[in-house]
């Protein structure tokens, strides 16, 4: 395995890769200090948007708990869980 700096390429067995400071593989975020920081923050954000997407049936009052627990338990958490 050969390592170009000067290009930013990676050459390993006649095929050349460029290098990269993280990607996501799946539903992992893989970096190169092995850091699951950036991967934590990624599913907070994601759980954020599915949140504010059902905020308003959420926080409405005419909803029972039960009920909210149903919106909450099959679209938001999963979103959280596995982004």
């Amino acid at each position: 395995m050969k390592r170009h700096n000067q290009c930013n390429q990676i050459k390993f067995g006649g095929c050349t890769f460029e290098r990269v400071s993280s990607f996501l593989c799946s539903v992992s975020i893989i970096n190169g200090d092995n850091s699951i920081l950036e991967e934590i923050k990624h599913l907070f954000k994601k759980g954020n948007i599915a949140y504010y997407a059902y905020k308003i049936l959420i926080n409405s009052t005419l909803i029972t708990e039960n009920t909210i627990m149903t919106i909450y338990m099959p679209l938001i958490r999963p979103v959280m869980t596995y982004a």
